[in-house]
């Protein structure tokens, strides 16, 4: 979905930028619900921002497949989503 917002005809063009935009906002949205879950039942810090949190998670995997395409390299998207996000923001507290 992402790379749609590289292109300037879907930019420019209502009926094709909504259903990105659609997507994205349901995406954080979800994604939101899902952190404030677990951040209820003690799986993360009771100080979470969740939808900071989901908003992190869906920019760096999209940052992540940027990565990939552009090195060509697979291992660039497994080094953006584990090392930036997995392993340092979104680590439970009972871990």
């Amino acid at each position: 979905m992402g790379r749609m917002t590289f292109d300037a005809d879907v930019l420019n063009t209502p009926e094709l930028i909504e259903p990105v935009t659609r997507t994205f906002v349901w995406l954080i949205e979800a994604l939101t619900v899902l952190f404030e879950r677990g951040r209820d039942h003690g799986e993360f810090a009771a100080d979470i921002d969740a939808r900071n949190l989901a908003s992190l998670v869906v920019a760096t995997v999209q940052g992540g497949y940027v990565l990939a395409r552009a090195t060509r390299d697979v291992d660039a998207f497994d080094a953006a989503v584990e090392g930036g996000l997995l392993r340092s923001c979104v680590r439970p507290q009972n871990l």
